[in-house]
């Protein structure tokens, strides 16, 4: 198992590297995928955009051919055919709702289109909500290296939280194989470095989660690691004086309330950081962090470091970020040891 890499040293905002040696080819690209803006700047000895640009969209298809991030059961016995990517993502998943009670279950897909955060202007209603319910739960589902089989029609699955973490880690991967020495990739805010030019470390800026215009809460000096941030502050509505967020409790089918205002996730898995770092905010500072610890000894999971930012303006970090992670943003304070 490759251990992530993390390093303290000058500090800089935003995805910077040092400078490289003449002659060393720089690409910078960009490709809309994943429903989103994704980019990279990469260092090697060629022009690396056709490579990028085609494993980004590639990465789509872990749940289908053309990928589709949601799949729908027209009737019981329905099945989605396992790759082995996507098996053992959905193992993670499974191990997550185990360690939630149920509260991060990834086939809260009907509950989100139902909710549809994204253009929605008010609440759904108690009793459709209800009634959306009886159709999640993973105790309701049925995994196996050759399928995942759903009990009910209208059961469904949404990898949504995950893809771009995955997707991520694919083009890096294709990258490297074809001989890029360095690079950075950004998958809407999903974040991976590898490699290193003349000794040059990435600086990740961490976003304020009080910063609706995206203000700086402080910088990662790292390699060779995802960063992966989950909040409620980026997909929302207002009705009547209240904020519904996109975070469901997929067992009351209510946006779940937390004490946490961000988790950032640092590790050598993507996807992986996307799964934790959703389940780590639902379940809040506390039982999250206990979570989290838990987690760092379970059978299947990457080493990772997490930085929590709680509603009081706590900011607490795992002991491997100590000489790493640098806070800048006023109005927040360390954690003491």
């Amino acid at each position: 198992m490759r251990m992530l890499r993390v390093f303290g040293g000058m500090l800089a905002l935003l995805l910077l590297l040092a400078s490289c040696s003449p002659g060393v080819t720089v690409t910078e690209t960009r490709v809309w995928a994943y429903d989103t803006l994704c980019t990279g700047k990469v260092w090697g000895d060629r022009n690396y955009a056709d490579i990028f640009e085609s494993a980004a969209v590639a990465g789509q298809n872990l749940l289908s051919s053309d990928g589709k991030k949601q799949f729908t059961a027209s009737a019981g016995g329905d099945s989605l055919p396992m790759s082995e990517d996507l098996y053992r993502i959905l193992s993670m998943a499974q191990v997550l709702w185990e360690k939630t009670d149920g509260v991060f279950d990834l086939t809260v897909a009907p509950l989100s289109a139902l909710w549809d955060v994204n253009s929605a202007s008010a609440p759904p209603s108690a009793e459709a909500i209800a009634e959306t319910l009886s159709n999640v739960g993973w105790d309701k589902v049925t995994l196996t290296e050759e399928s995942l089989i759903f009990s009910a029609a209208g059961m469904g699955i949404d990898i949504g939280s995950v893809g771009k973490g995955y997707g991520a880690d694919q083009t890096v991967a294709a990258l490297k194989k074809e001989g890029a020495d360095a690079g950075v990739i950004s998958f809407g805010g999903n974040v991976v470095t590898f490699g290193q030019k003349e000794g040059g470390l990435f600086r990740i800026g961490i976003r304020d989660p009080k910063q609706n215009e995206g203000g700086t809460l402080g910088v990662l000096t790292i390699t060779d690691a995802s960063v992966v941030t989950s909040g409620a502050y980026e997909r929302f509505f207002e009705y009547e004086g209240e904020v519904y967020h996109h975070l469901l409790d997929a067992t009351t089918g209510y946006p779940r309330q937390s004490d946490l205002l961000s988790v950032t996730v640092v590790s050598s898995d993507g996807a992986q950081a996307d799964l934790m770092s959703t389940a780590l905010w639902l379940m809040g500072a506390e039982k999250g962090w206990q979570l989290y610890q838990t987690l760092c000894r379970t059978e299947g999971f990457s080493p990772a470091e997490v930085i929590f930012v709680l509603q009081d303006g706590t900011v607490r970090i795992s002991d491997g970020l100590k000489d790493s992670f640098a806070l800048s943003a006023a109005g927040y304070r360390m954690e003491a040891p």
